[in-house]
């Protein structure tokens, strides 16, 4: 009985691993990529039009950019971490037993 208790704990283990990796490594690299991409262009227009107070907006606008980029930055390198980890877990068990 002990056995069989033993290799329930391990399956559900294993499967809230997996659960926490599916819902944690959820990033938004690509919405982000998109907004930096219309904030550009909005900024490229406003700098053409060049109205009334145009610089304090592509001032503004220069900052949403350098923000995104570093919220891209922080989130690839903690994409490349957690699947470093996932591998140093699952690498050792993926080993054929000899």
């Amino acid at each position: 009985m002990l056995v069989v208790q033993g290799q329930r704990d391990l399956y559900l283990a294993t499967r809230d691993l997996f659960i926490r990796h599916d819902r944690l490594s959820i990033d938004q690299v690509e919405r982000l990529k998109k907004r930096i991409e219309t904030t550009s262009v909005k900024m490229d227009g406003i700098r053409t039009a060049q109205k009334e107070n145009w610089q304090e907006e592509a001032e503004r606008l220069t900052a949403m950019i350098e923000k995104d980029q570093a919220t891209i930055a922080a989130q690839l390198s903690r994409r490349v971490f957690i699947r470093a980890w996932f591998v140093a877990i699952f690498l050792p068990c993926a080993a054929p037993i000899e």
